[in-house]
């Protein structure tokens, strides 16, 4: 692992090669997200992680992750549309999740019809799904490592609460916010109990979260692989960006533990 930029605020990390390229921090919020927007691009067609930096990062007191694509290198409701309902489901629940994967415009409404399909659906085969999903490798001693070294930990993701409680229970992340779906006599309604943890959500139950424990959001770093991370990724001191998939089992996490060993050492 090498980095390929010479920005100090972009660190373009290879996992394939040593290719090189350099990109332009910029401090406009509006032209932040559009940067982070491409870097995610990036992410999903090459075999890269990048981390972004703010100018006033110093070391992170606050890690938080995403779920799908990001500890779990799988799509929880995209394995659901190949295993746990109908074909004729399976297309419509393939189909959102595409299009949610590529920044749908009403996030909120694009879940809350993934998750009507999902109507008599029982908790028990959803459970046998997201138990059976490959955590991205080096995802557990990433964990211990923030742990040993006081850093808080979160899960801030829209999937469900019961699998997002899962994950969390098993890498040992401390806080974890996730959406909550209805459930009656151990089976999906295909409603959602409480809101929808959307973009702009998420980085609310971020910033209050750092605000509880007393974090700045410059000491924050983000690690994910959306656009519906994007409103946490434009407020914090850095964000690392992945794409972790059962395709194409890459050490990332392993890669994130070497750049915040390196944040500690500095």
């Amino acid at each position: 692992m090498r980095p390929i930029s010479t920005n100090p605020l972009v660190r373009i990390i290879s996992l394939d090669d040593e290719r090189y390229q350099e990109i332009k921090n910029v401090h406009d919020p509006i032209s932040r997200k559009q940067l982070l927007k491409e870097l995610i691009d990036r992410v999903r067609r090459e075999e890269v992680l990048i981390q972004y930096i703010n100018p006033s990062f110093s070391q992170p007191k606050l890690v938080a992750f995403d779920l799908d694509g990001t500890l779990v290198a799988s799509e929880f409701i995209h394995t659901i549309a190949t295993q746990g309902v109908t074909p004729e489901v399976g297309k419509e629940l393939r189909r959102l999740t595409e299009e949610a994967l590529n920044g749908a415009k009403d996030w909120s409404h694009n879940y809350e019809k993934r998750v009507a399909l999902l109507q008599g659906t029982t908790v028990k085969r959803l459970e046998n799904i997201y138990q059976s999903l490959p955590l991205a490798e080096g995802a557990k001693e990433l964990i211990a490592s923030l742990k040993n070294q006081g850093i808080k930990t979160a899960i801030i993701s829209g999937a469900w609460s019961e699998y997002a409680n899962y994950i969390a229970r098993i890498t040992g992340i401390e806080h974890c916010f996730a959406t909550r779906w209805e459930l009656d006599n151990g089976q999906v309604t295909g409603r959602i109990s409480g809101p929808v943890l959307s973009p702009e959500a998420k980085w609310e139950v971020l910033r209050q979260l750092a605000e509880e424990h007393q974090i700045l959001p410059e000491n924050i770093l983000v690690v994910a692989d959306g656009y519906n991370d994007l409103e946490m990724m434009t407020h914090v001191g850095s964000c690392i960006l992945l794409h972790a998939t059962p395709h194409h089992p890459l050490p990332l996490m392993k890669c994130v533990q070497q750049i915040l060993c390196k944040e500690f050492t500095n």
